[in-house]
């Protein structure tokens, strides 16, 4: 019973934070960024299920300028994403993948998965507010990753195939241009 409400408690605070996070758009804490390592240690403090095979490739090197508490919250939606994929019990798979890869002046972080991935219909709603495939949330966290990496003069880019798997990909400028 407690773990129950732990978990409620928890849905509920996402859920303010998404709408909060949506209602306010608040200027970008922007700072310089080892990007590498500040990943390793986003994605060592999640909590990852131990039936999901993970493989982490984070050496591009770059140093960007970011908000790092926002592109945080970029992260942990899409790993949280990926992970209820791979949970669904349609999925193939188990496997989750991040990645990252210093093109020119654009650094990319990729994050895979091969759980059940998505039908076109979806991909096509799935930057709608207050549509969501799950069901619990309010159907933002993705508006607000976009928002997010918009924000950061970056990229989003989404490739999905059902009972395959989804590839998220955001393309970020290492140098931030606040104008």
């Amino acid at each position: 019973s407690l773990q129950l409400a732990e978990r409620s408690i928890d849905r509920c605070v996402n859920i303010i934070e998404e709408l909060n996070s949506y209602a306010r758009v608040k200027k970008l804490d922007i700072s310089e960024v080892s990007l590498d390592p500040w990943l390793q240690t986003t994605i060592d403090d999640l909590n990852i299920p131990e039936d999901i095979l993970f493989e982490m490739d984070v050496s591009c090197g770059a140093q960007i300028q970011c908000d790092k508490a926002k592109l945080q919250q970029v992260i942990i939606n899409l790993i949280n994403n990926s992970v209820h994929a791979l949970q669904d019990e349609n999925s193939n798979g188990k496997l989750l993948q991040i990645s990252t890869h210093l093109l020119d002046d654009i650094c990319e972080i990729r994050v895979c998965d091969n759980g059940v991935g998505m039908s076109n219909d979806t991909k096509e709603k799935l930057f709608e507010p207050l549509f969501s495939t799950k069901n619990f949330g309010v159907g933002l966290g993705m508006v607000v990753v976009k928002n997010i990496v918009e924000q950061h003069h970056g990229e989003i880019n989404i490739e999905s195939k059902e009972g395959q798997g989804t590839t998220v990909t955001l393309r970020l400028p290492i140098r931030f241009s606040r104008g």
